[in-house]
């Protein structure tokens, strides 16, 4: 068997060790701050007006950029319109987001506070991107009215691409 004197060093030896071990730990920098995201691809991915069954879609843009260590900045988003009927022009620019707000864009009905001012679109479907200049959040609220009482809604998150 083990010798009453090699269970003491043993265990001598393992505690050495560990303490080596939290002071080197210790001594080791800290990890870098997270990078800050000051941009952000937002993918809205079923937008559809009014071409089949009366349909809908409201996008909407959250200005995720305030947090308790930051007061956060304002920005726009560029919204480019890929897909059938795509509406002129193919790209408008948002008013500004200021932190902490949300932006509602109801596609059929039109925005005149883009730049350019984006008309009232019908009979388009495809997808939405966003690119905004700011950190963001999105969901987009697809209605469907075909003569259904009520209409339908469905909320989809929007994808951020990276």
């Amino acid at each position: 068997m083990f010798s009453n004197t090699l269970v003491p060093r043993v265990a001598v030896f393992v505690l050495v060790l560990f303490a080596v071990a939290l002071v080197a730990q210790a001594q080791m920098a800290p990890p870098p701050p997270p990078a800050t995201m000051n941009q952000t691809a937002l993918l809205f991915p079923l937008v559809s007006t009014g071409s089949s069954g009366g349909n809908d879609t409201v996008i909407t843009i959250t200005n995720i950029s305030m947090s308790s260590v930051s007061k956060g900045k304002s920005g726009t988003c560029a919204l480019y319109f890929y897909g059938d009927n795509v509406p002129n022009p193919a790209s408008v620019t948002t008013p500004s987001v200021s932190a902490g707000q949300v932006l509602s864009i109801d596609i059929a009905a039109g925005v005149a506070t883009t730049t350019p001012a984006l008309p009232a679109v019908q009979g388009f479907t495809g997808y939405v991107i966003a690119n905004c200049n700011f950190r963001a959040q999105g969901v987009e609220l697809f209605t469907t009215n075909s003569g259904l009482t009520p209409p339908t809604f469905t909320a989809i998150s929007a994808t951020v691409n990276p």
